[in-house]
């Protein structure tokens, strides 16, 4: 009876051929690091979607948010106002993704995406304090790495760039538009393909 290592095992999984990616449904887990023009921020996300075959893929993404320090200005009667607050952005995006594969294990990945992002902001200024639910398009390109640790396990790392419309809360005498700005994000995640 020949008897085999745990060691021996381990290697032979990770070594073995990647042929479960080509085509079929998978699933994510993110979490981000976002830069915008008010604050760092960090988010966590989920993604499902369909590989038509080893290159092209269509996904659902959603991705929640925190900006902890809006930073800005409206007009009030001819005067600049100073407007303080946070946003919980909840961001919800249909990619197209393109994956070449490089080798059996490893990828590049590159791709696009347009949806909507709902923002529930709260801010104050000299005039008093507010808050209010705006929904506005979201646009963003990615590129990126896949590393298979198992056939069907893979992590990957990606950079993104995220635009956004300007979020706009109106009152009785007052307008106030909040540009976001652009988001660069780098991502991590983990993917399972069924």
């Amino acid at each position: 009876m020949k008897i085999v290592s745990l060691p021996t095992i381990i290697l032979a999984a990770l070594g073995a051929s990647v042929s479960s990616a080509s085509a079929g449904a998978y699933i994510q887990g993110i979490v981000q690091w976002l830069d915008t023009d008010y604050d760092n921020s960090t988010g966590i996300g989920a993604r499902i979607g369909y590989a038509f075959d080893e290159m092209n893929s269509i996904e659902l993404e959603f991705t929640q948010t925190d900006l902890r320090s809006i930073d800005t200005t409206y007009t009030y009667q001819g005067d600049d106002v100073a407007v303080n607050g946070k946003a919980d952005l909840s961001i919800i995006l249909l990619n197209y993704r393109f994956t070449y594969p490089l080798t059996e294990r490893f990828r590049i990945l590159a791709g696009a995406g347009l949806g909507g992002t709902v923002a529930q902001v709260d801010i104050s200024t000299q005039y008093g304090d507010g808050d209010g639910t705006n929904g506005v398009f979201t646009f963003q390109g990615f590129a990126g790495v896949e590393f298979f640790i198992l056939p069907q396990l893979s992590v990957h790392g990606a950079y993104r760039l995220m635009v956004f419309d300007d979020f706009t809360y109106k009152g009785d005498d007052y307008r106030i538009t909040i540009d976001p700005g652009n988001a660069q994000i780098l991502e991590a995640g983990l993917t399972f393909y069924f």
